[in-house]
C-alpha cells in the first residue's frame, strides 16, 4: 500500500506525537485511514490510546507556515468531539467509524457519476445527484439538527425521497443498473429516517471535488 504514496507525500515534520504531511489533498484521506488502522494495529485496539488528524486544503502557491496553522486548526476541531479519535474532513470533525461510512458512500457516489473509462470504472449517472444530497444536508437537515439536535422529519425528506425517484425514473429502462444504483441510495436514506444525511452531504462534496 506505500505504493500508492511514494514520491507523492511530503513529511514535512514527524515527531513526538506530532506529524505534518502534504500530499495531493484526493489521497490523503485514504492515507489518515491507513494510519489510523496501523497505529490501532500497533498498541493492540487499546481503548485508551487516541489518534486524531485533520486535512487542511492548499493551493500551490499557499505558504507552507500557513498550510501548518490550517492543519492544526483542523486538528484542533478533531480533538474538540467528545472523546478525540477523529479526523477533521471539509469542515467536519468526524469520528473515525463514521469517517470510514463517509468514504464508503463516496466510492459509491464515485461509481454512480463516474465515466466508463474512469478509474472507478463509473456508471456515467447525473452529477445532479451530488447537488441533490448536498442541498438536502446543508439546506434543511442542519436546519433541523440546529433546532432538535438532530434531523426530524419534514418536507425536505420527501422532497428528496422524490427527486432521487425521478431521476431513477428517468435511466430506469435506458441505465437500469444506474436507476438501480440511484433508488439503493434513496431507499437508504429512507431506511434510517435521513440519519445519515450529513455523511451523504460530504460523500457527494467530496465527490464534486474529484469530477469536476
Amino acid at each position: 500500500e506505500s505504493k500508492t504514496y511514494q514520491g507523492l507525500v511530503y513529511a514535512v515534520y514527524a515527531g513526538g506525537d506530532d506529524v505534518f504531511l502534504i500530499g495531493p489533498w484526493d489521497r490523503m484521506p485514504g492515507l489518515a485511514v491507513s494510519i489510523r488502522d496501523d497505529f490501532q494495529r500497533y498498541t493492540g485496539q487499546h481503548p485508551k490510546t487516541h489518534l486524531s488528524a485533520g486535512l487542511a486544503f492548499i493551493g500551490g502557491k499557499y505558504p507552507i507556515y500557513q498550510a501548518a496553522a490550517d492543519a492544526k486548526d483542523a486538528l484542533g476541531q478533531a480533538k474538540d468531539l467528545t472523546g478525540k479519535e477523529a479526523f477533521s474532513f471539509l469542515g467536519t470533525a468526524w469520528k473515525w467509524t463514521d469517517f470510514e461510512k463517509v468514504l464508503a458512500k463516496h466510492n459509491r457516489l464515485n461509481h454512480l457519476v463516474g465515466g466508463k473509462q474512469s478509474e472507478a470504472e463509473g456508471l456515467e449517472g447525473p452529477q445532479a445527484i451530488l447537488q441533490i444530497l448536498r442541498q438536502l444536508a446543508q439546506d434543511e437537515a442542519d436546519k433541523a439538527r440546529r433546532h432538535k439536535g438532530r434531523p426530524v422529519w419534514g418536507p425536505w425528506m420527501w422532497q428528496g425521497a422524490y427527486m432521487l425517484w425521478r431521476m431513477a425514473d428517468r435511466n430506469k429502462t435506458a441505465q437500469p443498473e444506474l436507476a438501480k444504483a440511484i433508488l439503493e441510495v434513496r431507499n437508504e436514506l429512507d431506511a434510517n429516517h435521513y440519519q445519515e444525511i450529513n455523511q451523504w452531504g460530504a460523500a457527494a462534496r467530496w465527490t464534486q471535488l474529484e469530477v469536476r
